[in-house]
């Protein structure tokens, strides 16, 4: 690509266009909602008696040309972008970005995760409580308090014993990865922020990429390492529990892990998060250690149980 500068405060400089703005012409975007386009570039007076075009969202865009318009007051860059449907126009950079996503599928995930975080924890939140609800109906177990049983699922953070159902010690790294790989992103927001935008807008899942600076091979490893990890517990799980089991466990653990991401990426802003995370990693650990060697085991199911008394899974009791 030729660096090239004109006298004309109207043209861009490519080369620190890319870097001040990580893409530049022929860059894919995909609507996320409906965009105006104004057909021609607007002058100095604006964009008065010009009727604009409508693109629709989850179009595909690409990026036809950029101008500095300096007389604008609410954005001087504007973008000329051309749709699969043959519409071209002309929009505010900040108009752009807001309304429209990177095209990559990594882009378009980190997007929509970010905006739907908080649902997402609800969601599951509400999904575990209401299957809880329907198995202590159908076990009529009633007389377990929710909140003993919401501790015996969730494990306090770090279910390293859940009710005997994780003898193995891969919960527990879940949540010690998730923790890490939460505090890098804060860290990578905290600390160098357009980092992370050139990752958003050219992403990769290859941590031996040579382009990537040392913090995000660090958090794309943890990543893959969250994922492997993951798809061990759950396999885990089914050799040991039944499917109604592997449902709740599965959906209480992703409950934990959403809600470490949220408490370590916010509280790395304001410096709480390192001595956080250290303190929870020994938390962690240590608690994984003193409840690794229950051996109790339910006289009636067989399944591993903390104490004696009654069974979590079949409701016989054990003296």
């Amino acid at each position: 690509m030729d660096h090239w500068v004109s006298t004309d405060d109207q043209y861009v400089d490519s080369v620190n266009f890319i870097i001040a703005h990580h893409y530049w012409e022929g860059y894919n975007f995909e609507t996320t909602d409906s965009l105006q386009l104004a057909p021609t570039l607007p002058g100095a007076d604006g964009e008065k008696g010009i009727s604009h075009l409508i693109v629709k969202a989850k179009e595909h865009l690409v990026v036809a040309d950029i101008q500095y318009v300096p007389t604008d007051t609410i954005d001087s860059v504007w973008v000329k972008v051309a749709s699969e449907q043959f519409t071209q126009g002309w929009v505010h950079e900040k108009t752009l970005l807001s309304k429209a996503t990177p095209s990559d599928p990594i882009s378009k995930f980190i997007n929509n995760f970010s905006n739907s975080r908080t649902l997402i924890f609800m969601s599951l939140l509400g999904l575990f409580i209401l299957l809880f609800v329907l198995q202590m109906i159908w076990k009529n177990k009633s007389q377990q308090s929710f909140s003993r049983l919401f501790y015996h699922s969730t494990g306090l953070l770090a279910p390293g014993g859940w009710n005997g159902a994780f003898r193995s010690i891969y919960p527990t790294l879940l949540c010690i990865t998730i923790s890490g790989a939460a505090t890098l992103y804060g860290s990578i927001q905290k600390f160098v922020p357009t980092t992370w935008v050139e990752f958003y807008f050219h992403p990769t899942i290859n941590p031996f990429s040579l382009e990537l600076p040392p913090i995000l091979v660090l958090f794309i490893i943890s990543v893959w390492f969250i994922f492997i990890i993951w798809c061990t517990v759950v396999i885990d799980l089914w050799h040991h529990e039944p499917f109604q089991q592997v449902v709740i466990h599965s959906i209480g653990l992703a409950c934990i892990c959403v809600i470490l991401y949220l408490i370590f990426t916010i509280t790395v802003q304001i410096y709480v998060g390192f001595p956080l995370l250290l303190t929870y990693w020994i938390y962690a650990i240590l608690r994984y250690r003193n409840q690794h060697y229950i051996t109790l085991h339910c006289g009636n199911c067989g399944a591993e149980i903390p104490q004696l008394g009654i069974c979590p899974y079949c409701g016989a009791i054990n003296k």
